[in-house]
C-alpha cells in the first residue's frame, strides 16, 4: 500500500495476533466516607470488536492505598463478560485517594495497557449522633449534630506529554485534563514557569477541562504550572510538570485533511526506526524509515488505517 514520505520508507503488513480484552468498571460513586460500601458493575469485551468477552470467567479486582499497598482483593465471576461485586471501606482505612484496578489473567499477556484503573476519594465523616431519654422527650431538638461529609474541593490537573515524557531540546506537545472534586471536567487556564520564574507557555482548556499546548523544555530546569478555574472556583493551584528527560525520543502524530503525519525526534536513536500502528490490541502496520539529523517525517493516507482509537509505538532498529 503506497504512501508519501520524506525519507526512505517502506510499509509492511503485520499478521494479526491474539486479541486482548477491554475492561470497564461502573462505580456507585467516586467519593466515599469511611465505613461505606463501594458497589460496582464490571464489563469485559473483546478489544477488537467490542462484543462481550467469553474468554475469561474471572475478573481480578484490587484496591490500592495512597501508600501503594494492596489493601483488598476480590475475584468476580464473569458471565458473558458481565460481573457484579462490592468492596467494603472500613473505618480504619486512612482518608486519601485510592486506586481501583481490574484485570483478567488473559490480559496479563498484553501488559499494563489493558489493565483498567480508576481512583476513588475516601474521606472521614465528622459528627456523632446520640439519642438519650427518648421516652421523656417532648419534641425533636432544634439543631441536629453535624454529620456532613467534609471534603476538600480542590480541583485536580494532570499533564500528559504526547510521547509519555518531556524530551530535552525538542518542541513538545502536552495534553492536560482538569477535574473538579466530583471528577467532572472543569475549565482551566494556566501559565507554565521554569524554576527561574520565567513564563514559558500559556494554556486554556475547553469547557470539558481538556486541551494541549506546546513548549520547548530544558533538562537543566524544572517546570510548574499555575492554574485557575474561572467558571466554578476562585482557587489557584500550582502543579509540577513531569521531569524532562535529557536523552530520549519523541513521536508526534497529527492529521491534516486525508493524511496522518508522523514526526520522530530523537537525541538517542540513529539510523533505522519503525512506527508500529495498532488498534484494539491488534497490530496493523509497521512503518520503516531513517532518521536524518535526529528527525524523521513521513505521512500515511488516513483511509489506510482502521477506524477507532489507534496506538502508535516508536521502535528502534532491533524492534
Amino acid at each position: 500500500m503506497p504512501f508519501s514520505a520524506s525519507a526512505q520508507v517502506e510499509e509492511m503488513e503485520i499478521p494479526r495476533t491474539n486479541v486482548a480484552e477491554k475492561i470497564y468498571l461502573q462505580l456507585s460513586s467516586n467519593v466515599f466516607a469511611q465505613g461505606q460500601t463501594l458497589w460496582f458493575k464490571a464489563v469485559v469485551t473483546d478489544a477488537e470488536n467490542h462484543l462481550p468477552s467469553k474468554l475469561s470467567a474471572v475478573l481480578y479486582i484490587e484496591l490500592v492505598s495512597p501508600e501503594g499497598q494492596i489493601v483488598d482483593r476480590k475475584l468476580v465471576k464473569l458471565k458473558d463478560g458481565i460481573g457484579h461485586g462490592s468492596l467494603e471501606l472500613p473505618k480504619n482505612y486512612p482518608p486519601g485517594s485510592y486506586q481501583l484496578r481490574a484485570y483478567t489473567q488473559w490480559n496479563r499477556n498484553f501488559g499494563d495497557d489493558f489493565m483498567f484503573t480508576t481512583y476513588i476519594d475516601l474521606y472521614e465523616a465528622s459528627g456523632e449522633t446520640n439519642i438519650r431519654n427518648i421516652a421523656l422527650a417532648k419534641s425533636l431538638p432544634t439543631a441536629l449534630p453535624d454529620t456532613t461529609l467534609k471534603t476538600e474541593r480542590t480541583p485536580k490537573v494532570a499533564f500528559f506529554p504526547e510521547s509519555g515524557k518531556l524530551v530535552h531540546g525538542f518542541q513538545n506537545r502536552i495534553g492536560f485534563k482538569a477535574l473538579d472534586a466530583n471528577g467532572l471536567g472543569i475549565m482551566a487556564v494556566g501559565e507554565v514557569f521554569n524554576n527561574g520564574g520565567k513564563r514559558v507557555a500559556l494554556f486554556k482548556s475547553n469547557h470539558l477541562g481538556m486541551g494541549f499546548f506546546y513548549m520547548l523544555p530544558d533538562s537543566t530546569s524544572e517546570y510548574h504550572a499555575r492554574i485557575s478555574f474561572p467558571n466554578k472556583s476562585r482557587q489557584t493551584i500550582d502543579v509540577a510538570l513531569p521531569k524532562v528527560d535529557k536523552k530520549s525520543s519523541m513521536l508526534s502524530v497529527s492529521r491534516f485533511r486525508d493524511k496522518v503525519k508522523f514526526r520522530v525526534s530523537s537525541n538517542t536513536l540513529d539510523g533505522k526506526v519503525y512506527i508500529k500502528a495498532s488498534s484494539r490490541g491488534v497490530e496493523y502496520l509497521l512503518i520503516e524509515g531513517y532518521l536524518k539529523g535526529g528527525t524523521l517525517e513521513t505521512a500515511l493516507a488516513a483511509d489506510e488505517l482502521p477506524e477507532g482509537i489507534l496506538d502508535f509505538t516508536l521502535l528502534d532498529e532491533d524492534r
